[in-house]
Order: structure tokens, then C-alpha cells, then sequence
């Protein structure tokens, strides 16, 4: 069946110029349907308004829909996979963290909720697929994993304790299951399957089309100690990438994603969303203008940071610059609030709950994607001030 067969002579045109169609085409001597141009230049293309085209590629698509109705579909696959649906949870989230699109990130907590309803057992442990309602399989380590990444994802961008606590809680039953607590590293399957003790137990190691389950752990691992503070998932983040070292350094092109989670957690993360203080301070960023940067910090509920102009000279004041030496950064703090801690009787200058900073950053080369800041901060509660830390953080500056 060709266009010809469905549409007139006009509109054969039109389809030809909007969606790529070619006499050679461009897949074993057919077309597969794409956009080679934007609407207007399309528009330029065949002379004619954009309005027009719009109008007529809406009726053209419907006709098209209507003549593939007619045949017999395809058979489809619909059983749902808990690590696909969490790889795909993760991209909605930080997508639509990226585009501020809160369409995406309600999709997404949406999916990870029924997710979580469908999947999760009493006992803490996962079922691996769905079918029409009913769920089958014990999940694999790679499940675990990226569920426990999904939501992590989720806390990052709405600071709901639960994603966080979800994570926590798939992680440390993925590390009770499948932790090899001889040679380190993740098993990909169980010990017992169907009452059966298994006599070999393999390990997802290499990236291939889907990053292994060993990396995203690791990720996991170094992403939950950033925001909790709790020293076991570095003592395991650690012992994993020791266990794997010597794979790393004889094929590092297989492990591309575990080299990234082994920098994460040995360098410290540097992306959108960033912690200090153990989890205490959340730190993220996003553009407001070609020049303006707005820079949010969320503390803890009974914690705060110094504010730009603390009061005693022992206080390390907040700060923001930029690590890119070509660029400058004029800062506008909010106003701070004045009150008493335990160990203090003067009054302090502080940041408490939430802050935006607003940075007018200018002087960035052309070829910058991306704009790389440091925020220098010391947290306090009422009775004690951690030492102070500098977080590194990139805000998305311009599309590619």
C-alpha cells in the first residue's frame, strides 16, 4: 500500500515533503516516516502557508490512521518489566526536571506509584513482570536497582521524603539478596529459585544496550549516601568498586556506566542536583535567562546555613561563585532571618527552610553548555555547625 492509495494527488505531496518519503526510501527500499524539516521550512518548501499545512498534515494523519486500522496488527508485547518501566520513570523525571514540564514528572510519579502498588511484596522484594493485572517472577537485581534509581530521581525533584525512603528500602533489600559477601559485587539472580539452591549465580557486569546492573547499583549507592549520610551504603559503594576494579582497568569500554558511578562517588556527583551535609542541604539549579541563573537551597526542617553576612567571625558565610574562570557572577541573596541557636547567645544571620539565590552570570564562551557553580555553605542545627563544604553543581545553560 502507498500513499497514492489513500490520499489525492495533493495531499501525496504534501505527505512526501513533511514525513520524508522517498522512491528509494530510506529502509530496505520503503520509507520510514520522519520529520527531515521544521513545519515552516516545509511550508517554504511547497509555497504554501504554515496554517495550511498544519491544517492538512492533521487530516492526512487521520486518513493514514484510519487506511493502517484496516490491516492486522502487529502482535504486542504488553507484559510490564519493573526495571524497563523504572528506566523509563528515571528519563520522564529528568526530562521534565530539564524542560520544566510538569506533565512529565506527573507521568512519571504516576508510574512509579502503580509501580510500587503492583511490584512490591510485604516481605520488601520485588515481582520482575505484570501481565493484564497479574504479576510473575521474581525479580532480578537489575530490577532492584533501577527502581531504586527511579525514585531517587523523584526525591531530587520534589523533595518528597517517601521516593527517598522507597529507594532505601529497595536498596537494602537488593543488597540482602544479592550482595556477594565473599567476592563483593551483585549476583544477578537469587540463591534459592522454585526451592532449588542454585550451584552457579551469574553477575550482570558489562554495559550493552542497557547499562549492567552492578553500575546503576553503584550509582545507587554513592547517590543514597549523598543523601542520607549513612556510612554503609559507602562502605558497600566502596567494596563494589573494589571487586570490580580489575575489569575497569583492562576493558574500561565495557563499563562505562560503572566508570561513571565509580566518579560520582569517588569525586563527588556534579550534576543538576546536589547535597551537602549528608543530605541535610539539597542544592539545584536552572536557567531563568540567557543571563540569570536561579539557585535553590532547601535545608532540612530544624537546620539551617549561614547566611551571606553572618554575624561572628568564626561562621563560614554562604557564598556562590563559578569554577569556569572566564566568567563572573554578580549574586542577589535573599533576605536572611536573625535568631538565637543553642551554643550561641548572639544573634546569628541565617538561611532556614528554602532560599533561591539569583546569579547574573555572564562572559560564557559559545561552545558552554552548561554553567558550573560552586556553593560554599556551613549547616547548623540548634545545638552544633558541621564542618563547612563546597557543592558543585551544573545548570543547564543553553539546547545543544
Amino acid at each position: 500500500e502507498t500513499l497514492s492509495d489513500v490520499l489525492d494527488e495533493d495531499e501525496v505531496k504534501i505527505a512526501t515533503s513533511l514525513w520524508g518519503v522517498t522512491e528509494g526510501g530510506n529502509f530496505e527500499h520503503q520509507s520510514i516516516l520522519f520529520r527531515p524539516a521544521e513545519l515552516p521550512e516545509v511550508a517554504e518548501e511547497l509555497g504554501l502557508d504554515v496554517e495550511t499545512v498544519n491544517s492538512q498534515r492533521e487530516s492526512i494523519a487521520k486518513k493514514l490512521w484510519l487506511a493502517r486500522e484496516e490491516r492486522i496488527h502487529p502482535l504486542r508485547d504488553d507484559k510490564i518489566i519493573t526495571a524497563w518501566n523504572a528506566m523509563m520513570i528515571t528519563a520522564f523525571t529528568e526530562v521534565g526536571y530539564a524542560l520544566n514540564n510538569s506533565d512529565y514528572i506527573a507521568t512519571a510519579k504516576n508510574a512509579a506509584d502503580q509501580l510500587w502498588k503492583t511490584v512490591h511484596r510485604e516481605d520488601g522484594s520485588l515481582w520482575r513482570t505484570q501481565y493484564r493485572g497479574l504479576t510473575s517472577v521474581d525479580a532480578k537485581q537489575t530490577d532492584y536497582a533501577y527502581l531504586a534509581e527511579s525514585f531517587i530521581a523523584l526525591y531530587d525533584v520534589d523533595g518528597d521524603e517517601s521516593w527517598l525512603t522507597r529507594a532505601q528500602q529497595v536498596t537494602e533489600t537488593m543488597v540482602e539478596r544479592f550482595w556477594d559477601s565473599e567476592q563483593g559485587g551483585f549476583f544477578l539472580g537469587e540463591s534459592v529459585v522454585a526451592g532449588t539452591r542454585l550451584t552457579v549465580r551469574p553477575k550482570d557486569l558489562h554495559d550493552s544496550s542497557m547499562p549492567s546492573g552492578n553500575a546503576v547499583a553503584l550509582r545507587v549507592l554513592a547517590k543514597l549516601f549523598r543523601r542520607t549520610g549513612v556510612e554503609q551504603y559507602n562502605d558497600t559503594a566502596n567494596q563494589l568498586i573494589a571487586a570490580f576494579s580489575s575489569n575497569l582497568a583492562q576493558q574500561p569500554s565495557g563499563f562505562y556506566y560503572m566508570l561513571t558511578g565509580a566518579s560520582e562517588h569517588l569525586f563527588d556527583e556534579t550534576g543538576s542536583h546536589e547535597y551537602a551535609a549528608r543530605g541535610v542541604v539539597q542544592v539545584s539549579g536552572q536557567r531563568e535567562d540567557e543571563d540569570t541563573v536561579a539557585v535553590t537551597v532547601k535545608m532540612r526542617p530544624g537546620w539551617h546555613i549561614n547566611s551571606h553576612t553572618p554575624t561572628l567571625d568564626y561562621l563560614i558565610p554562604t557564598s556562590l561563585t563559578t569554577a569556569q574562570d572566564e566568567m563572573s557572577v554578580s549574586v542577589e541573596f535573599p533576605q536572611p532571618v536573625m535568631m538565637k541557636l543553642g551554643f550561641e547567645n548572639t544573634e546569628l544571620s541565617l538561611f532556614e527552610n528554602s532560599i533561591t539565590v539569583m546569579a547574573d552570570v555572564s562572559g560564557m564562551q559559545e561552545d558552554q553548555a552548561n554553567v558550573s557553580l560552586d556553593l560554599r555553605v556551613q549547616a547548623c542545627n540548634d545545638e552544633v555547625c558541621l564542618a563547612p563544604e563546597t557543592v558543585s553543581f551544573l545548570v543547564p545553560w543553553r539546547s545543544l
